[in-house]
């Protein structure tokens, strides 16, 4: 949209806002609340649609094969079932965990051999960082990336001919579009002197060259060949392929499989333990992991809803600011405030208006 649009939708919008006024502004919240949340303390939206009453919807049209689509929304819920699903169709692989990455690489590689849009993922950043260490590999030893490069981010090394992503908006970058965003990727075309780059989006190899200065590459730049399925919420490709290990939650679960038009693939690592557990115990088969993964829930709970959670009887507790504040002096006639009342304790789902 051209600017002078821009700013004419604007003056309408901020008209139409002045004429409703404050007590008839509706805000109509859209989202999927047992994907995986905020990365900061959340929990507020999973609230709202815990408390209703919401609108849900109930029919999927990305996948291709109508079982997936029932199968995801299975999943969603807890159901532990919808496992046999996928396994029965074939899409669970298991073994250890370096053969499940190299099992997860060439099946990648073949797809976006054949022209498909292919997704590679992992919950963890350090099986993504492993992941994306063996296709920079991969590349070097094809002749399709220079073994000479920067650092990044991440801590890998990426050279011409590399995939990588941008982790940073950066207004002052400008390009064709807008500016370089968060989850951009780009090819490496020429490594500068002082550590930066020159680079092209990926796609669009008609597009001009940007520079990278060298302080953003150290910074915000990442190899883009695998992502995170925190990062992944949103996308849509026709095929994914992911890695899965202990200490995946269900979202990542969830979220891994409903990315897929075509196929939704998981590689399951049955050797490596969750690294925030103590070691003990035999390894877990393929299945006894999935079960785990999909009764474990990472998804935060509100302030009001822990509170009302482990405080049912009392109050939400009133928090005086930490230092003494100057006195304001009123704009207007003071309003004689409203008591506060404490919210209800919080139901596992709201009322729902309608399904459709």
């Amino acid at each position: 949209m051209k600017r002078s649009n821009q700013i004419r939708a604007g003056k309408r919008l901020a008209t139409l806002i002045n004429h409703a006024g404050a007590a008839e502004a509706k805000v109509l919240l859209v989202g999927d609340h047992l994907q995986r949340g905020a990365v900061d303390a959340g929990g507020a939206f999973g609230m709202l649609a815990r408390r209703g009453p919401t609108a849900e919807l109930r029919t999927l049209w990305r996948f291709s094969h109508p079982w997936e689509a029932r199968a995801t929304l299975d999943l969603r819920h807890g159901d532990s079932a919808a496992l046999d699903a996928y396994i029965e169709h074939g899409r669970v692989s298991h073994g250890a965990h370096d053969v499940m990455l190299d099992d997860a690489l060439v099946a990648a590689t073949a797809a976006e051999a054949q022209g498909r849009t292919v997704l590679l993922a992992a919950a963890d950043r350090r099986t993504v960082n492993e992941l994306n260490a063996r296709v920079r590999a991969e590349r070097i030893r094809t002749g399709a990336a220079r073994t000479t490069g920067v650092t990044h981010s991440d801590g890998l090394t990426g050279g011409v001919g590399d995939r990588i992503v941008t982790r940073r908006n950066n207004r002052r970058l400008r390009t064709s579009d807008g500016f370089v965003r968060n989850g951009d990727l780009w090819q490496i075309t020429e490594v500068l002197p002082g550590g930066g780059l020159r680079v092209v989006p990926v796609g669009d190899p008609a597009a001009g060259t940007l520079r990278l200065p060298g302080a953003y590459v150290d910074e915000s730049v990442e190899l883009g060949y695998a992502t995170t399925t925190a990062r992944s919420q949103g996308m849509t490709v026709d095929e994914t392929h992911t890695v899965v290990t202990a200490g995946m939650g269900r979202e990542d679960l969830y979220v891994a499989v409903s990315r897929g038009r075509e196929l939704n693939r998981l590689y399951v690592a049955t050797d490596r333990p969750d690294p925030d557990c103590l070691p003990g115990g035999e390894p877990e088969t393929a299945r006894e992991l999935l079960e785990r993964i999909v009764a474990t829930i990472h998804v935060e709970t509100s302030a009001n809803e822990t509170w009302a959670t482990h405080h049912p009887d009392e109050p939400p507790p009133f928090l005086p600011p930490t230092s003494p504040q100057p006195a304001i002096p009123p704009l207007r006639p003071q309003m004689t405030p409203r008591p506060l009342t404490p919210p209800p304790s919080p139901v596992p789902d709201g009322p729902v208006l309608e399904r459709w």
